[in-house]
């Protein structure tokens, strides 16, 4: 993949990834809630790729919560770091498979990989897509409290 690297205000692009959410969530009654410093955040990012990224971790989130659930997209600027946690209330990983989720074509429970849709290989293309930034992904879940994943991104000074 060719990466395109510019300067990109974060508030502006979460602002639009967040839109492009609740249209997602909707159709389930999910509701989606954006928390983000008002103030610029530049990061160097491809548009592209990142917008991919995003909306890969929230259509899970959608995939996994049960209608009229929540989803929230929480934008905290620390330092040089902008950390992104993409929560939900769904149906959550359990312990074992939680280190085997960003592997290539890995199904949580293959029986409802068909039903639930996706090639398995959503997740470890979101984390190369984070590794292009010099950032990372990381994941916390309780079954049937939800999860978080939080993306990691360097910030320009």
């Amino acid at each position: 993949a060719v990466f395109n690297f510019e300067l990109l205000d974060f508030s502006v692009f979460i602002r639009d990834i967040f839109e492009q959410a609740r249209r997602m969530a909707a159709q389930k009654d999910i509701s989606v809630k954006l928390t983000c410093p008002d103030k610029p955040v530049n990061i160097r990012a491809d548009a592209l790729h990142l917008r991919r990224m995003f909306l890969n971790l929230l259509s899970n989130a959608a995939k996994f919560t049960p209608a009229r659930g929540h989803i929230a997209i929480t934008v905290r600027h620390e330092g040089k770091q902008l950390r992104v946690a993409v929560s939900d209330n769904g149906s959550g990983i359990s312990p074992e498979y939680i280190d085997k989720i960003f592997d290539r074509f890995f199904h949580v429970d293959p029986a409802n990989s068909s039903s639930a849709g996706g090639s398995g290989l959503g997740l470890s293309i979101a984390l190369s897509i984070a590794k292009m930034h010099q950032g990372d992904i990381s994941v916390e879940s309780h079954l049937r409290q939800g999860t978080i994943f939080t993306v990691t991104l360097p910030v320009l000074d």
